[in-house]
Order: structure tokens, then sequence, then C-alpha cells
């Protein structure tokens, strides 16, 4: 539960300089292995390997955009996005959770995206979780993808 609250800081709080190239000292192998013979030991030569400045992004995914609001995936790296029946199966909704950060501002960008009105959304904020009206899990998934999540 802990690393789930960590992760967005970590995610969205990156400094600059640790993206940028860096050169790294790595000893060379032919110094390490001995010989049969018996030739006296060289000293080690190291070799300057620099790091991509980003890491590179593959092309299934969508670069994340940056919100104040994180979604995080369960271990089988699913959305916490579930249907509920309530009331007999009278009462459909859709529930998103795993959320940390500005809870709000992702259901404001959740309402502008599914053209929900103001009475068909709203969150918990004692347990993190939003509430949508219908079943609606498909579009949820469709918008948290596109978002780069």
């Amino acid at each position: 539960m802990l690393t789930r609250t960590l992760r967005p800081l970590a995610a969205l709080v990156r400094p600059a300089q640790a993206r940028q190239s860096q050169s790294v000292a790595v000893p060379h192998l032919r110094s390490l292995v001995t010989s049969s013979t018996a030739e006296p030991a060289q000293p080690a030569e190291t070799i300057a390997t620099t790091l991509p400045a980003e890491p590179v992004a593959s092309s299934s995914t969508a670069p994340r955009a940056k919100v104040p609001y994180y979604v995080g995936k369960n271990k089988f790296e699913n959305f916490g996005v579930y249907h509920k029946t309530k009331r007999g199966g009278n009462l459909k909704t859709t529930e998103i959770k795993m959320v940390d950060g500005n809870i709000a501002s992702l259901k404001e960008d959740l309402k502008a995206a599914l053209e929900l009105g103001n009475g068909d959304i709203a969150f918990n904020n004692t347990t993190r979780h939003i509430v949508i009206k219908g079943h609606k899990k498909p579009q949820v998934i469709n918008f948290l993808n596109n978002m780069g999540f």
C-alpha cells in the first residue's frame, strides 16, 4: 500500500539532470582475465559509455500526459475499473479504484471525456474511488489508455 502512494511522486517528480547522458567507467575485460602464460598484469583500461538521454518508449504505449493524478494498475497490469450492481440490479455503476493525486481533476477530465452530467459522476475522498452511473468500463479504460497510464 505504501509503494502505491509513493509511485505518483516518483513518476511526476523526476529531475531533468537524471535523464541527461552520463559517462560510466567500465573496466575492460581483458585485464580481468588472466591468461595461461605468466605475463605481468596490466593496469585496467576503462571504456567510457554514455547512457541514452531519454528512455526509449515502446510503440504500443502512449506517452503519459502531465496531469496531477495517477491511476494505478493491479498485479495483472489491469486498471482498477469495476462494474457494480446494487438495489436488486436496478442501480448500475462503474467504480475506479487506485487513484492517487488530485481526484477532483480526474473527475472533471472523465466528466468532459465521457460527456457526463453533474449528477452522473462522484468521488469518495475517504476511499479514493470514483463512482460513475451506468456501466461505462470500456469507455473509462479507453480514456485511461489514451492518457498514457
